[in-house]
């Protein structure tokens, strides 16, 4: 995911890393939607949860 998607003059505007890129993206917002507050109760009581590196929207 953090390497650059390839010209398509290289490689086609079809590439199969958008393809996955997108696809990763609706599964981490389908995650997110659905288990942020189940995850932010379970870590908050954790004493080193100032130290959670979470999201910019953090």
């Amino acid at each position: 995911m953090t390497h650059p998607i390839l010209p398509p003059e290289l490689v086609g505007t079809d590439q199969p890393g958008l393809a996955f890129r997108n696809l990763m993206d609706r599964c981490n917002l389908e995650y997110y939607l659905r288990f942020d507050q189940q995850i932010l109760e379970c870590a908050v009581p954790i004493s080193a949860y100032e130290h959670i590196e979470w999201l910019a929207s953090r």
